[in-house]
């Protein structure tokens, strides 16, 4: 009987034991619930945290067969440990469910990750750090220069720890681990994408007279993180990784929002007689791969080419193995 099985007495350990019962790797796993291998293998080893919510409604099928239900207790609970933000309720009716009861994202009170602590006081450097301190809440790399021995590497270490609150890692930013949209009418700050370790909040609209140049605003930024908290309240809280803005060209018809966001390729031989030279306009990140088929379709015919065009069946890299391969 599959109920008998006994549980290791933390998380990541039971996640593997359960993947290895049902016999499926780390990459199997994965695509069941829609991770890759590698957020797999850190939730096996620790450094990851569960998202209750995902276990619940995904790795639990994944996993366990229907009269196992004191099993995915146990299982929960122990991923109920590693999150102090989180509760689970097993909800006990004709079809027994998982569910979240309540959730609060909150920042831990302190950082994951601290500099070694000064063995002595810094003395007669007080305004070195409180520049060096303004310095790190506008600037993402500050470097010391000087001579040898005079105190560089103290100087920094005494900055760190200070400092350290500020730029505490808010461990597992993600906060969700799919797309959450507002389904009504496209609107501003109406979607927010988990990216990484983090989340992306979007988008604003609006008509730029200077197309070359896009400032980012004040009240477009607090818009967004406005907008994006209604719908994860964790994220009125959470410090701002980064912010853009950019000009996406818009060649459908209508005004606004309600402008197509279709693209359309130009051969020059045709629109203005130069040949050789073939362009793509409007289009947004989701249609990149769309937009290229047709881009290569004509240059191919240009060049009396007809191999078909093979994007949409070539998976693409994971971003970590891009990063491996040899330039």
């Amino acid at each position: 009987m599959r109920n008998s099985l006994t549980l290791p007495d933390t998380f990541g350990g039971a996640l593997r034991l359960l993947r290895k019962r049902t016999q499926l790797t780390q990459d199997e796993l994965g695509r069941a619930v829609g991770y890759s291998r590698e957020q797999i293998a850190r939730l096996e080893n620790g450094t990851r945290l569960p998202d209750l919510a995902v276990l619940a409604a995904l790795f639990v099928p994944a996993l366990f067969e229907r009269q196992e239900m004191p099993l995915v207790e146990q299982f929960m609970a122990l991923a109920g440990q590693t999150r102090d933000d989180q509760q689970v309720t097993i909800t006990h009716t004709r079809r027994t469910r998982v569910q979240l009861s309540s959730e609060t994202i909150a920042a831990p009170g302190r950082p994951q990750y601290l500099p070694p602590a000064p063995l002595v006081p810094l003395l007669g450097r007080d305004q070195d750090v409180a520049e060096l301190r303004a310095l790190l809440r506008t600037a993402r790399l500050v470097t010391l220069v000087g001579a040898p021995g005079i105190g560089k590497s103290r100087l920094a270490l005494e900055v760190a720890n200070l400092a350290a609150a500020e730029f505490a890692d808010r461990h597992d930013q993600r906060f969700v681990q799919r797309a959450i949209n507002r389904l009504n009418v496209p609107g501003d700050g109406d979607i927010v994408l988990p990216q990484r370790r983090m989340v992306v909040v979007g988008t604003t609209s609006f008509d730029a007279e200077d197309v070359d140049y896009i400032p980012v605003t004040e009240d477009q930024t607090r818009l967004m993180l406005e907008r994006g908290s209604e719908l994860i309240p964790g994220i009125r809280d959470a410090k701002p990784r980064g912010i853009y803005m950019a000009t996406r060209p818009l060649v459908g018809g209508g005004s606004g929002r309600s402008i197509a966001r279709t693209f359309k390729c130009y051969d020059h031989k045709e629109s203005h007689n130069v040949d050789g030279l073939v362009t793509i306009t409007g289009g947004k990140a989701t249609t990149l791969r769309a937009m290229a088929e047709k881009t290569a379709d004509v240059v191919c015919a240009k060049l009396a080419v007809t191999t078909p065009c093979v994007t949409k069946e070539t998976p693409l890299l994971s971003y970590r193995q891009y990063y491996t391969i040899p330039n």
